[in-house]
Formats: structure tokens, C-alpha cells, sequence
């Protein structure tokens, strides 16, 4: 056991100095490559690394700040009950319970629901979702039109998809990028 751990963290160590790569709309160093319950240990210098900062639903979190930059005609009141919601932790939760599920499935579902852009499927439930549209359609109809009415665009696969996780990705960055200057 001890043997492996030493394997392991070696291959970790050895790619810190590897040089940051842009992909999908976001920056990855080598920090990522460590698992998230081993980073803890990481010094530089003597000093703890510690990531810029961690947000629960992060997702969702950033995509209400992107949604009032890209959308001049939303209010900030009209998703702040939303916010909260995410920024507390409770989005996944709330739903669980809501739908009868556990966090983390819950939490898949949600995942799953914001990029799917076919109305027909969102809604019938042999695909999963149905639950999820209707708790969001309730709770948050807003963001729920915008999420469904996200710019499409062709996949390098030729497959349309939404924008919407790359467009999410592109602001983490932005705003990660101001946090880290």
C-alpha cells in the first residue's frame, strides 16, 4: 500500500511543471491532474496551496453572473432567489428532495438537464428528466427558458449542442483569471 501511494504521488509531482493547456474554454494546470483529496498536502516554498476558490454548484453559481452579462434584459432580482439557492449549497438538495433522489443523483440530473436542448426530451420522462424540468420550470422559470433556449452550435462530431457549457467555461476563466491577478 505504501509502495503505491509513493508511485502515486511521484506521478502527480512529476507533472507540476507541465505547462498550463487551454481546452474547451478553460484553463487546466497540473494542479487538476492531482485528486482533489490530496491537494491539501501540496506546499510551494514552505506555504500551503490552497485552489483560488471552490463554489458549491459552481455551475450554476457562475452561470447566473454569465447570464446577467450576456442578457441586458434580466434583472438581477429575477435569479437572486437562484443565487442564494446556490450559493448556500442547497440547489442539489433541494432538488433531491424535491424529486426524491439523493444529492448526487440529483446532482447528475441537474448536470445532464442544462445541456440537453431537445424540449421533447427535457419533458418526457423515459429520458430522466421530466423531474428536473418541472422543479426548475417551478422554482425558476426564468433561468429555466434561458437554459433551454441557449445558442446552439455543431459539435466537431457534427452533432448540434448548446453553447452553453463552453460559454460557461469561458467566464469561470474570466473571472478566475481576475480573482489569480
Amino acid at each position: 500500500e505504501n509502495l503505491f501511494e509513493s508511485y502515486c504521488v511521484d506521478l502527480y509531482v512529476s507533472k507540476l511543471g507541465m505547462e498550463p493547456v487551454y481546452k474547451s474554454g478553460r484553463i487546466y494546470n497540473a494542479f487538476h491532474n492531482i485528486p482533489k483529496k490530496l491537494r491539501h498536502n501540496l506546499e510551494y516554498n514552505g506555504s500551503p496551496l490552497t485552489e483560488l476558490f471552490d463554489l458549491h454548484c459552481s455551475f450554476y453559481t457562475l452561470s447566473v453572473g454569465m447570464i446577467l452579462d450576456k442578457f441586458e434584459n434580466i434583472k438581477p432580482e429575477d435569479l437572486e432567489s437562484f443565487y442564494d439557492t446556490c450559493f448556500s449549497g442547497k440547489l442539489y438538495e433541494n432538488l433531491a428532495d424535491e424529486i426524491g433522489c439523493t444529492r448526487d443523483e440529483a446532482k447528475e440530473k441537474l448536470q445532464g438537464w442544462r445541456n440537453c436542448w431537445r424540449y421533447g426530451v427535457l419533458h418526457f420522462e423515459k429520458f430522466g428528466y421530466s423531474d428536473v424540468s418541472g422543479y426548475m420550470e417551478t422554482n425558476y422559470p426564468v433561468l429555466s427558458n434561458i437554459y433551454y433556449n441557449w445558442e446552439k452550435r455543431k459539435n466537431k462530431y457534427n452533432k448540434i449542442v448548446k453553447n452553453l457549457q463552453y460559454d460557461a467555461c469561458v467566464f469561470e476563466t474570466q473571472i478566475i483569471s481576475k480573482l489569480a491577478a
